[in-house]
């Protein structure tokens, strides 16, 4: 993959989340429960974008870069593909 994309299941960026995350775009996303503070991590969900290559179940095409507001860490080209919700 060249990018991930990680929120929390309701939707909100894991930027925006209050959690202390660690998020690498080959092996996901990392919280531990009580480091932020005395609660637990939130249920997140992740997806990755891939090149492309011939055919694919991928979805959602676009050109997006690293951004703290969207939860993406890396880079989609407008040739690659996101992947569903994981």
């Amino acid at each position: 993959p060249t990018a991930i994309q990680v929120q929390s299941v309701d939707g909100v960026a894991y930027t925006a989340t209050g959690d202390v995350t660690t998020v690498a775009i080959t092996s996901g996303v990392r919280c531990v429960n009580y480091q932020g503070g005395n609660r637990l991590c939130k249920d997140y969900r992740v997806k990755f974008c891939c090149p492309s290559s011939g055919t694919s179940s991928h979805t959602s095409t676009s050109s997006m870069s690293s951004g703290t507001s969207t939860g993406i860490k890396g880079t989609c080209s407008s040739s690659s593909k996101w992947t569903e919700w994981f």
